[in-house]
C-alpha cells in the first residue's frame, strides 16, 4: 500500500520567512526549508524501511510542492504537486 506524505511551506506570520523560502524557489536545496524537508522525509519514511525504495507518494502546493519536487527527485519517488 502506498503511503502519502504531504509537505507544506512556511508560515506567513514568521518574520523573514520569505527569505528562507526564496532559496527553494530558485532551486537551492541547501537552504533551511530544503534541509528540513529532506530530514523530515528521511525520519518519516525511514520508519517504512529503505528510504530509496519505500512506496511513498509526495504531495504539496506552492512552496510545499517545490519541496515535494526536490525531495522526490533526490529519493526517486512519485510526487503530485500543485
Amino acid at each position: 500500500m502506498r503511503e502519502l506524505l504531504s509537505l507544506t511551506g512556511g508560515a506567513d506570520n514568521v518574520p523573514l520567512d520569505t527569505l528562507h523560502r526564496y532559496g527553494v524557489g530558485v532551486g537551492a536545496p541547501d537552504v533551511d526549508q530544503g534541509v528540513l524537508a529532506f530530514a523530515f522525509y528521511q525520519k518519516v519514511v525511514g520508519g517504512f524501511g529503505n528510504i530509496y525504495s519505500a512506496d511513498v507518494s509526495l504531495t504539496g502546493h506552492s512552496l510545499g510542492g517545490g519541496l515535494g519536487g526536490m525531495v522526490s527527485k533526490k529519493f526517486d519517488t512519485h510526487t503530485t504537486i500543485h
